[in-house]
């Protein structure tokens, strides 16, 4: 079975611009992209629940950055924990973290999700 690769696109203040980060995502192969709007709260994040509810163990969500994954620690720790529970993988560009290629990575932020949270 084919790994689908999901993008999911958060615009920030401090960037970077989501016209950049979909452009990144498109080069990745990333389809379909779930783009947020504009001031969207944790709450109304409707491309976010979109994008982790088609999750499923062949799935890999790709975002630019871990900032764009949430608008707090605990809402990014949240989104990694159903990332989790769905069995996908989790692909940070920048830094090249990818949870599928290297288990490690998928322990670390485990660890690091569990100390957010408690």
């Amino acid at each position: 079975m084919s790994q689908s690769l999901i993008g999911y696109v958060r615009p920030g203040a401090a960037g970077p611009d989501p016209e950049e980060q979909s452009a990144t995502l498109t080069r990745l192969g990333c389809d379909p992209i779930f783009i947020e709007k504009a001031g969207a709260t944790p709450s109304a994040s409707r491309q976010r629940g979109r994008a982790l509810r088609s999750l499923t163990a062949n799935t890999t969500l790709i975002v630019t950055h871990l900032d764009r994954l949430g608008q707090s620690l605990v809402d990014i720790a949240a989104v990694i924990q159903r990332l989790f529970e769905a069995g996908a993988a989790l692909h940070i560009v920048d830094g090249d973290i990818h949870t599928r290629r290297d288990p490690a990575a998928r322990r670390a932020l485990a660890i690091d999700q569990r100390r957010l949270v408690s």
